[in-house]
């Protein structure tokens, strides 16, 4: 009963630190499309973002936004309770860690597992935002503990087939399965059931997973293999190299941010983890280790632990695009494994009587990291700046305003479309040739300039729509043709403000010398 109220008031604990108030969840970049696909199958419109009015296939498969849509259905149709059903994937996590370890070391490494889970700062990070890492980190965590502690075939099937469907989460989470499957190939001989039956119960969940998935693939892109990246322009396989592997750096994050940031990752020098995790993690790997042959369930953890780390890092390694949080989902394994450690040191030390105080040490682990100076995220105040504007707006633009706009499809058109008749330009910077195109067809031009802004501005109101600009700092920031095409509104138009900040409506000029509102913003 004890361990139970523990358990209790850790998830609490680790609730009061990961929740966001609903004003304060962040859309922009990934979070801004996990968000809008989240919306569209909550209201009816399938795994998709509009763009111009049109559903166009979201990026990401629809594993997440599933889960968001869940949230908005109980919560409402706001783009940021997505973020609701991430929080509760990372109490989850923390839960299945604790019995991923519980299962193989007691219930106090359980608890020290959770809480040392908790104090790795991209764990928090990306449990407090619409990302996939967390729910994928989820699904490892209960495909795992599924798989140590399997007595019968059926919980082998139910490892496989969540292992394979985490995919729907993150398809760089595919060298998961085969981590598991290697896994089985080399642990499974101590079974109680007959090694035969075992793995092909799990063989079966990952075949029934893998046919859900290219079932998902031909539904909403056309073909069983066909992913989002292509349709939005952005070539995710050929981000992938064996040359990569022998880079230091990434060409897309240059400098400290690229060199080894792999290597310092897993050495806990970064965000992923701290060196106090990778400390217990060693001593819980020794642990196992030593208990290999006694215990097939610490077997099974070293060995699933040790794969499906070295697999997500191999595989990440070949990727030009090197980022830390891309290891979260290993996270639930690292911090099992450090939770045995945790209990090891503290039983070695101290003695058997003495296991009970492995939860003090993985806390006083918590406390430093909590405690440790973090920069802030820079485009966290111009995001939420951003989202409220937009949807203030929506109570000032007529049903048929023109919105000239560097903000995102899946942001304006969730915010804004209430009133089918509103026209959108976007304005860049473009970032997906699909939002390009949609720009430009309402530019009526080749690219976007100054010249065909004001051009588009100046048919719009002389067709007697009013015209307004947004002039939130776009997300991805100003492009160089950004100030010029201001120059170029402002010689034809006076920026009228509106009760909505950084949103003015486009006047024209009565007469030569008009006096000129000059804009706030960027």
């Amino acid at each position: 009963m004890r361990g139970w109220l523990l358990l209790a008031a850790a998830l609490l604990l680790a609730g009061a630190l990961l929740w966001v108030p609903t004003a304060r969840v962040p859309l922009y970049y990934d979070m801004l499309a996990y968000s809008a696909q989240s919306l569209s199958l909550a209201t009816g419109h399938g795994n998709t973002v509009s763009v111009r009015g049109e559903d166009v296939p979201g990026i990401y498969p629809a594993g997440l936004p599933a889960l968001g849509a869940l949230a908005q259905v109980v919560l409402g149709p706001d783009l940021r309770h997505a973020q609701a059903a991430v929080f509760v994937c990372a109490l989850a996590t923390l839960a299945a860690v604790y019995a991923l370890a519980r299962r193989v070391a007691g219930s106090a490494a359980g608890l020290a597992a959770l809480l040392l889970l908790l104090s790795c700062a991209a764990f928090r990070d990306t449990a407090r935002l619409t990302l996939s890492q967390v729910p994928t980190a989820l699904a490892v965590a209960l495909a795992a503990c599924l798989w140590v502690g399997a007595r019968r075939p059926g919980a082998l099937f139910v490892a496989g087939l969540v292992a394979g469907l985490s995919l729907l989460l993150r398809y760089a989470n595919v060298c998961f399965p085969a981590a598991l499957l290697a896994a089985e190939l080399l642990a499974g001989a101590r079974r109680e059931a007959p090694r035969g039956r075992s793995l092909l119960a799990l063989l079966g969940g990952l075949a029934v997973a893998a046919g859900v998935v290219l079932a998902h693939g031909a539904l909403i892109y056309g073909s069983p293999l066909a992913t989002g990246y292509p349709l939005w322009g952005f070539d995710a396989a050929g981000q992938f190299s064996l040359s990569h592997v022998f880079e230091t750096a990434s060409p897309k994050a240059p400098g400290a941010e690229g060199d080894w940031i792999l290597v310092r990752a897993l050495l806990g020098l970064g965000e992923v983890q701290s060196v106090a995790v990778v400390l217990l993690a060693l001593a819980g790997t020794w642990a196992l280790w030593r208990r290999r042959q006694s215990e097939a369930v610490a077997a099974r953890l070293l060995l699933l632990g040790v794969l499906g780390v070295a697999a997500q890092a191999l595989f990440l390694a070949g990727y030009a695009f090197r980022s830390e949080t891309y290891l979260v989902p290993t996270l639930p394994l690292v911090a099992a494994i450090a939770g045995v450690g945790a209990a090891w040191v503290v039983t070695e030390r101290l003695g058997p009587q003495r296991a009970a105080l492995a939860p003090l040490l993985a806390a006083a682990v918590l406390g430093a990291e909590l405690l440790r100076d973090r920069p802030p995220d820079e485009a966290l105040q111009p995001a939420l700046d951003r989202h409220d504007s937009l949807a203030a707006a929506d109570g000032v633009l007529e049903p048929d305003a023109v919105l000239l706009t560097t903000s995102d499809p899946a942001l304006v058109e969730p915010l804004l479309g209430s009133a089918p008749g509103r026209t959108f330009v976007y304005l860049g910077p473009y970032v997906s040739p699909v939002v390009e195109r949609a720009g430009l067809a309402e530019l009526d031009a080749e690219r976007c300039s100054p010249t065909s802004v004001e051009r588009c501005a100046k048919r719009q109101v002389a067709a007697g729509r009013p015209v307004y600009l947004d002039q939130n700092p776009p997300p991805r920031g100003l492009a160089p043709v950004h100030p010029k095409l201001r120059e170029a509104l402002l010689e034809a138009f006076r920026f009228e403000p509106t009760p909505v900040p950084n949103i003015f409506r486009l006047v024209p000029k009565a007469a030569e010398g008009a006096p000129v509102t000059p804009p706030s913003g960027r």
